[in-house]
């Protein structure tokens, strides 16, 4: 493996997953923010990150594959049947451990964690990374998963069945003022990091009793339709510094 960068005898790999269609926005793993792909900039993200002890890349694009071994990743093949809309990230990661496991004879992941980093955050830099892996290492290395205020507690939501209104919780509680309500988190998809043998005694990434790493709005965008991509085009300007390879 290479960047052995390697912290109290815990090891983190990160695994990007960039597949070459996606659904929603096409090729959205290939959109460009002042003129670098989505998928290169979580990969210089990670490569710049002062613990991560290796980079993989899993993709079935030969471009991502070799443009992301040209930067200094270790790219991993993925085979169709694990790029179709309904693939479920845990079936990612259980190949890239089986990958791991036999490319580098490893039968104890006892040290070895995996931060699991999605294309589609481009302003979570190696910055929030660091953080988020000091905060993992500084609560026992309990899973952390990354997460921003929802301004609008769940409460508040509504859902419509037959044209009518339901409330989640509550019809008084609609009404109620946000700063009276319960202050709610999401999961904004920018950072997941765990250990290895979390995830195969869970057999999916772990998320019960997680810690939430808090991130701002603006570093929380996550690009999933055109407008998501408008408003980051407006912010990569002056929030994305790094310089095409």
């Amino acid at each position: 493996m290479k960047n052995s960068k390697k912290q109290k005898n815990n090891f983190f790999l990160s695994l990007i997953p960039a597949k070459n269609n996606s659904v929603g926005l096409f090729k959205k793993n290939f959109l460009k923010l002042n003129n670098i792909s989505l998928y290169k900039l979580t990969l210089l993200a990670s490569l710049k990150s002062n613990y991560i002890y290796s980079t993989f890349i899993s993709s079935d694009s030969k471009k991502i594959l070799k443009d992301s071994e040209k930067l200094g990743a270790i790219s991993i093949k993925r085979p169709k049947k694990l790029c179709l809309k309904n693939t479920l990230a845990k079936d990612v990661v259980y190949h890239f451990i089986n990958y791991v496991k036999n490319k580098y004879n490893f039968d104890n992941f006892k040290n070895f964690n995996i931060i699991y980093l999605q294309p589609t955050s481009p302003f979570r830099s190696h910055l929030h990374i660091n953080k988020a892996i000091k905060f993992f290492l500084k609560n026992g290395s309990t899973p952390v998963i990354s997460v921003v205020d929802s301004k609008k507690p769940i409460e508040k939501s509504l859902k419509i069945i037959n044209r009518r209104v339901f409330p989640l919780s509550s019809y008084k509680k609609v009404t109620f003022n946000r700063q009276t309500l319960e202050k709610t988190f999401f999961a904004n998809g920018a950072i997941y990091i765990f250990k290895i043998n979390d995830f195969l005694k869970q057999k999916d990434i772990p998320i019960k009793k997680a810690f939430g790493f808090e991130m701002d709005q603006v570093s929380s965008i996550d690009i999933d339709d055109f407008f998501d991509y408008q408003v980051a085009s407006f912010f990569s300007k002056k929030l994305i510094k790094f310089k095409q390879k």
